[in-house]
């Protein structure tokens, strides 16, 4: 085994062998610059020469060395305070991270960076002393198999963040909850009162769940989902949704956002050059150049300036506001005018056309299920599935019926841009699995259809990889106070500066010190799940054409008992017998 770093001479040796593998290292080294090392295997032939340099699985480490000179001399205290011992360091480390009178003599940035390291051991990262500095390996939970104990580790670090408290009492035996699912009904009730029956359940029942419950940016909703059988009323399972991130590539893709430009007809070209020119229009005014609302041909020219007028997200509301517009006048200019032909790029302009028809569409067809289980005892009865069903219940598909919000206001006239946008409700549910791998909970998982097929929750890719979910709240706090205290530009609380501030923040905090960005993220890669209620789901999204229906037409508004009747049904035919296995 050869550890080299960028700088070393036998990196400068093998920086030129011409084998497959050794390229790969070298791409690797370009981005990582000083702060990372790489293990690799070096395979010889027996006259000596080197054919062969192979990285390996944990292929490289992050040195914890800070460019804050006080920073990285409080480090060196702890180091030499462990004797170089990472045994030592991980016991102290968590032993100043739990301490409850915080040390007024260490920096924000200590406390901020300890709290880090303190989460990424929790984790599962390994620690590593060499030549007196601090290595550390992050675990790639991105692609493989993994095994169970791979789940057991997250899932015991999650419940570190959450706490073990759990303040829900389970209200009924197994055999009881098998003669509700077999025999009852169920309704969907949504939790409007924060001191309703409802919300009580639903804060004490989250307490059951791995994940620790953290307030999301954006729209939410939150539901209970009840088994109703002769007098009692017992909860089955909890609901939350909510807005998906604004850049999901497997999601775009199933909506057809993914689309090459020579994939497209002339037709196709002609109706999206209208289109785009259609929302031009509907911008507003304000700040605009002179005719940004005339001929194609007399923007293109001007297209760059517009955009780089339109960067940045800091100032006020007003500000970010007048920004954003002259971004979306620029990308419409660029898209119509690929459609049109007239660009050198056509692809290039039409993708920035796509990112407008995303930014748009996608939260007025789009709901996330951001929460989704069973309750205690329901969970090992299989009823999961039967909570999951519930995403396309009529309470669900008109989350996305709402009026337009202020950031979209700011920008366009929404009066016209809403005759160009979809206004059917919900056309895609999508969720996620908290681990690697496959959710068992959504195999299986099926919604009522009218159209004689099976409408099969279906998984559709997996995220990138990069999270912060295991970062607890107190390295939320230091990070920010770790900013102000070197100087770093604050990342903007403004609304409509841009979502992701939690990551943003950390991963501010993190480079104001001088750090390598990689340690603000968990690498795990969960799997996407997505149902579509239409069949021409990308035609609706890049055309605006009216949907054809899987599910009951939106307009219908099918009713919420006859929803819930059939999609217990569905369940008991599929599951029930199992269920009852699991009580035998």
């Amino acid at each position: 085994m050869l550890i080299i770093n960028r700088s070393t001479k036998a990196f400068v040796k093998y920086r030129n062998m011409r084998s497959k593998n050794q390229r790969l290292a070298v791409t690797k080294f370009g981005s990582r610059l000083e702060h990372v090392r790489y293990k690799v295997e070096v395979k010889q032939f027996l006259n000596g020469e080197v054919r062969r340099v192979q990285v390996m699985a944990d292929a490289f480490q992050i040195r914890i060395s800070p460019s804050v000179v006080e920073l990285q001399r409080e480090l060196v205290q702890v180091y030499q305070e462990a004797n170089y011992s990472i045994d030592e360091f991980i016991g102290i480390i968590h032993q100043i991270n739990e301490e409850n009178n915080i040390d007024t003599s260490r920096s924000y940035s200590f406390i901020f960076l300890i709290s880090l390291l303190a989460d990424l051991n929790a984790w599962g990262a390994t620690f590593e002393f060499y030549r007196s500095q601090l290595y550390v390996s992050l675990p790639n939970l991105t692609s493989g198999t993994f095994d169970s104990s791979v789940k057991d580790k997250i899932r015991s670090s999650l419940v570190r963040l959450r706490g073990n408290d759990t303040s829900y009492e389970v209200p009924i035996t197994d055999e009881k909850a098998i003669h509700v699912l077999s025999s009852g009904q169920i309704d969907l009730i949504e939790v409007n009162d924060v001191n309703s029956l409802e919300a009580d359940i639903f804060r004490s029942g989250i307490t059951t769940w791995s994940m620790p419950y953290r307030t999301r940016e954006g729209r939410s909703r939150r539901f209970v989902l009840f088994g109703l059988l002769e007098e009692l009323k017992v909860p089955i399972g909890l609901l939350e949704i909510g807005d998906e991130a604004p850049i999901n590539p497997p999601r775009d893709a199933v909506m057809g956002l993914n689309i090459e430009y020579k994939e497209l007809t002339d037709e196709d070209l002609s109706v999206l050059a209208n289109r785009f020119e259609n929302i031009r229009k509907c911008l507003l005014p304000d700040g605009l150049p002179t005719g940004w609302d005339g001929d194609v041909k007399n923007l293109i020219s001007e297209a760059g300036e517009i955009m780089t007028k339109g960067k940045g997200r800091s100032g006020t509301f007003k500000e970010v506001g007048a920004k954003k517009r002259l971004t979306y006048l620029a990308r419409l200019v660029n898209a119509e005018a690929a459609c049109r032909g007239f660009k050198d790029d056509n692809n290039g302009g039409f993708q920035e056309g796509l990112r407008v028809l995303r930014d748009l569409s996608v939260p007025r067809v789009n709901v996330e299920l951001v929460i989704c289980g069973a309750l205690p005892p329901f969970g090992s009865l299989l009823a999961g599935k039967l909570v999951a069903s519930m995403g396309c219940h009529p309470r669900i598909r008109d989350f996305v019926d709402r009026d337009f919000g202020i950031i979209a206001k700011e920008i366009f006239d929404t009066n016209k841009l809403s005759r160009y946008l979809p206004k059917s409700g919900t056309l895609l549910v999508t969720t996620k699995g908290l681990y690697p791998g496959h959710s068992s909970q959504y195999n299986g998982v099926n919604f009522p259809v009218t159209t004689g097929e099976k409408g099969k929750l279906l998984k559709i890719g997996d995220t990138v990889g990069q999270t912060t979910s295991h970062l607890a709240a107190k390295t939320m706090k230091y990070a920010a106070l770790s900013s102000d205290f070197v100087g770093a530009t604050a990342v903007s609380r403004v609304y409509g500066s841009g979502g992701g501030k939690r990551q943003r923040t950390i991963s501010n905090a993190i480079r104001a010190l001088g750090l390598p960005n990689e340690l603000a993220f968990a690498y795990i890669s969960r799997p996407i799940y997505a149902f579509s209620l239409v069949s021409n789901l990308d035609r609706v999204i890049l055309f605006n054409e009216a949907p054809l229906w899987r599910t009951t037409p939106y307009d219908i508004k099918d009713g919420q008992n006859e929803y819930c009747s059939d999609a217990l049904k569905i369940w008991r035919d599929k599951w029930l017998s199992k269920s009852k296995q699991r009580v035998l």
